[in-house]
């Protein structure tokens, strides 16, 4: 019977040796692997999946509607030269657009700037962003902009002033 314990308890100590000597070897092997950057994982082509606008108006939500996309329909280009293009298929085989883009990562925050927009003047967005391999979010809150209407009711003369702004959230997916 004292042979049976022996032999039992010599199995049991040549198992747990193995399997401690392998894991004390490999795992520190996974931790040498270079971990990406935001900026790595970023590169390469996202669609748009859908895009949440919730507009304010002195403070309080006015307008509040998600836009839903087809893969395709919008695609996020970025290249690991720091240049990047945005495709739109507007709904027709004659309405596809191409806008070119640079941008960059500053301590968290996604930069994006065009050269010029449609009126010859340069766009520059900077909002900040969260990253994994296969989902991409990132926010824009517009400046506020102040404003102000005037009417008539019953004799009386009225001015409403107001401050609005808006803002945009962008869910990506990896393509």
């Amino acid at each position: 019977m004292k042979s049976n314990v022996n032999s039992y308890m010599r199995t049991y100590w040549l198992n747990f040796s193995i399997v401690f000597l392998t894991c004390t070897l490999f795992l520190p092997l996974q931790s040498c692997q270079e971990k990406k950057t935001p900026e790595d994982i970023l590169i390469g082509k996202w669609f748009m999946e859908s895009v949440q606008h919730i507009g304010y108006e002195n403070g309080v939500a006015i307008d509040n509607h998600t836009d839903n996309y087809n893969p395709n329909q919008w695609t996020i280009l970025f290249k690991q030269d720091g240049t990047g293009k945005e495709f739109r298929d507007e709904g027709n085989n004659y309405l596809f657009s191409e806008y070119p883009f640079f941008w960059g990562v500053n301590e968290g925050i996604l930069e994006i700037w065009d050269t010029k927009d449609n009126l010859g003047h340069g766009i520059y967005i900077s909002m900040p962003f969260t990253v994994s391999d296969n989902v991409l979010t990132f926010e824009y809150t517009s400046e506020a902009k102040l404003g102000w209407y005037e009417y008539y009711l019953d004799g009386g003369r009225y001015v409403y002033n107001y401050e609005q702004y808006y803002e945009t959230s962008w869910f990506l997916r990896r393509q």
